[in-house]
């Protein structure tokens, strides 16, 4: 829930590859990779998103990729893994507010 006390979900799209000289790290320091990465997305964006009006989560998805791209970067990097490209796909709003949205737009 956002400062507006709407619901919203953000779809994450996290590119990333095993440095190849820190493969060792990557494939015995960093057991479920995937769980892992995915923690410190949602670390991130809750940290952030609640702080937004609904508005601001639409014009600001840059600045929270990059916010979670700097996030993984800096804590990924420690097991061998480069992040390429964080992007944020989707914000979905609850249905409500989609639904309401839809009819403001249609009129």
């Amino acid at each position: 829930m956002r400062q507006d006390n709407v619901f919203v979900t953000l779809v994450c799209s996290i590119q990333y590859h095993v440095v190849r000289h820190n493969a060792d790290d990557a494939f015995y320091e960093l057991q479920n990779r995937r769980e892992q990465i995915q923690s410190y997305v949602f670390d991130v964006v809750r940290a952030s998103v609640p702080k937004m009006i609904l508005d601001d989560v639409f014009e600001q998805k840059n600045e929270i990729a990059r916010n979670v791209s700097d996030e993984l970067e800096k804590v990924m990097g420690n097991y061998g893994y480069s992040i390429e490209q964080t992007l944020i796909v989707d914000v979905e709003p609850d249905a409500t507010v989609r639904r309401v949205m839809n009819e403001i737009n249609a009129a």
